[in-house]
């Protein structure tokens, strides 16, 4: 994974020493090219893994002598020949220009307004040594991380938190703030811009932030419009749009000097990314090949997986399928990454199989890895608000169609449908704030020491009150402000892409220019005929297999997962064995209670969500813990 680095310190003019032990920190990290590049007060550096074909044009940081620029990042443009028109260059220089170059010919244009201009997935830091200034980017769902450590003096940046806490200046400090989301689930809607690094915060979404010799100043360039809806005079007409509009995302994303590879889970998103890319790469004689998670061979007849619908697109030309089973693999699986990749202890449960995705995009020599999440942000909304929208609308003959619909389809009652999703969103503030505080009171088991957790409960009621504030959890009886707001959350806790090496998973559905266009489709096309997610149904319609096309159903990711967390029981059990009764950890966590979860008496009832969740989520806590000093045994 490319990586970058950099320090800002105007009052001391050299920064070489901190670029080279901030580079040092990054030994584990492999690349195809690595630099620094400092003058006085600042200083930059690279870890880069080459990707499409503009990257191995340039190698970052990337100086501009002739306009005193330097630029260090992770990007790939997907606008550049849009770009080259307005800024006015040659088409003739196009062929040979990186990333980064053209970035700097934009700032040299728009100033700290390019990213207006820009369309793609990036993060990146400028240096604009005439003016002193640091400018620092995210895209519009900050799909690439950008961290800092700022002490009023001394400004510290990374792509990840390792480089930054080398340095001396920085504490290696937890940040407790985050334990707060084990204790109340929707604490995870709090702190966003705070690492699980004490004073380590994150450049969020849509984000300019410029750091001088005054102070740091931070513009945010991009909210989604609610204003603006499209018309067409047919679905005909929809159709052609909506299929021009994910074909160009999805070129976008398959951008690689490399073989392009996919997942494909038998759901409607990954399916309509992959019937898309294999159309795309037919046409340039590239083949496709996908990556499914199944059961494995011999599993409990009494599991199921999606193999059914998978299979959907087994005969799909240029659709090539690869099983991936994972075998021996659990949620206790390769978390020696704690040390070096691993920032966070939010892992999922099934986290082995993104590793395993990774290994077979490499075996094809890939380094792109498409991936159908953020759908439901797009082209898969399930249209929240929509009915409400007729109501309020006066279209009473077409609510009363579509209700009717959806009993016949899922044998919803009216009423039940007509209470979630009419009359709930169009209640008043105050008595839906009333029906609210159960849910943001709700409470999961934890593990978590009792005296701690009290401490962040007094927290949590100090704090609960912005939530309501920030209206999360209402639904509104605008579906466009439902689904802006969506997008919005996706912003504020956006954390950047996973580190699996060489290997880059794209999310082709989160795409800026589909984003707009989807948020700007009207109703009728988000939820018809009792459909939601109808946008991407009727959009695909004759792409997609109609088994695929229609269907309500969605089967579990990993259907397993219970089998293969019992067998990793023993480990677990023998590693929270090991935890004695003087070690730190025990200070944060209640290694007796754990104790009693996974105990042979105690394994068959604990609840699903308590293996899945509860369980893993301790073990991924311990392990990162143990990178600060005074969690050490």
């Amino acid at each position: 994974m490319t990586t970058f680095f950099g320090v800002y310190d105007p009052g001391h003019g050299d920064c070489r020493s901190d670029i080279r032990v901030m580079q040092e920190a990054l030994n584990y990290n492999s690349s195809d090219a690595q630099a620094f590049w400092d003058a006085n007060g600042i200083g930059l550096g690279q870890k880069t893994v080459f990707n499409t074909p503009q990257s191995f044009s340039e190698t970052l940081p990337l100086y501009d002598s002739v306009n005193n620029l330097t630029i260090v990042g992770d990007l790939r443009l997907d606008n550049r020949s849009e770009l080259y028109s307005k800024i006015g260059i040659d088409p003739k220089e196009h062929e040979g220009r990186g990333d980064g170059s053209l970035v700097i010919l934009a700032y040299r244009k728009w100033g700290s307004s390019l990213c207006e201009y820009l369309r793609g997935s990036f993060a990146f830091v400028l240096w604009d040594g005439e003016h002193k200034k640091l400018i620092c980017c995210t895209d519009h769902l900050a799909t690439r991380n950008l961290l800092y450590f700022y002490n009023g003096k001394k400004f510290i940046f990374a792509s990840t938190p390792n480089p930054i806490l080398a340095l001396d200046d920085v504490p290696s400090v937890i940040n407790e703030n985050k334990l707060l989301t084990i204790v109340s689930p929707n604490a995870k809607h709090l702190f966003w811009e705070e690492s699980w690094f004490k004073n380590i915060l994150l450049i969020q979404a849509a984000t300019v932030l410029t750091i001088d010799e005054r102070g740091i100043k931070k513009n945010i360039y991009w909210t989604p419009d609610v204003g603006r809806e499209s018309s067409f005079k047919s679905e005909a007409d929809f159709r052609d749009a909506f299929k021009a509009a994910l074909l160009k995302a999805v070129g976008n994303n398959i951008n690689s000097k490399f073989p392009v590879t996919a997942l494909l889970s038998g759901g409607l998103d990954s399916s309509a990314i992959v019937s898309v890319a294999a159309e795309i790469l037919q046409s340039q004689n590239k083949e496709l090949q996908v990556f499914s998670s199944v059961l494995p061979d011999g599993a409990d007849p009494a599991f199921t997986d999606e193999r059914y619908y998978i299979n959907q697109l087994k005969s799909f030309p240029n659709v090539n399928i690869n099983y991936i089973t994972a075998p021996g693999k659990g949620f206790f699986s390769d978390l020696e990454d704690f040390q070096t990749t691993i920032y966070t202890p939010n892992l999922i449960a099934s986290h082995y199989l993104g590793r395993a995705f990774a290994r077979g995009a490499r075996h094809y020599g890939s380094r792109v890895l498409l991936d159908g999440g953020g759908g439901e942000l797009s082209a898969s909304y399930y249209g929240a608000g929509c009915y409400a929208e007729l109501f309020r609308k006066l279209q009473w003959t077409g609510l009363w169609r579509e209700l009717i619909c959806r009993r016949k389809m899922n044998g919803e009652p009216i009423w039940r449908s007509a209470f979630n999703d009419v009359i709930k969103p169009l209640a008043p503030k105050a008595v839906l704030n009333k029906i609210r505080t159960g849910y943001l009171d709700k409470e999961d088991p934890h593990f978590l020491q009792s005296g701690i957790a009290d401490e962040l409960k007094t927290i949590w009621e100090l704090r609960k009150r912005e939530l309501t504030e920030m209206n999360i959890g209402r639904v509104s009886s605008k579906h466009r402000v439902n689904q802006a707001n969506m997008i919005r959350i996706a912003q504020a806790k956006a954390h950047g892409k996973a580190d699996l090496g060489d290997v880059e998973v794209r999310h082709p559905l989160l795409d800026k220019d589909l984003l707009e266009f989807c948020l700007a489709t009207p109703a009728n096309f988000k939820v018809k005929n009792g459909y939601k997610r109808y946008m991407v149904r009727t959009g695909l319609n004759g792409l997609l297999p109609p088994e695929i096309q229609w269907r309500q159903s969605k089967g579990h990711f990993s259907p397993d997962y219970r089998a293969r967390y019992n067998t990793q029981l023993p480990e677990v059990r023998s590693f929270l064995g090991d935890i004695s009764a003087s070690d730190p950890i025990r200070r944060i966590v209640d290694v007796d209670k754990l104790k009693l979860w996974i105990s042979d008496e105690n394994n068959s009832r604990i609840s699903d969500s308590i293996a899945r969740s509860i369980i893993p989520q301790s073990i991924y806590l311990i392990h990162f813990l143990r990178r600060f000093p005074e969690y050490q045994k």
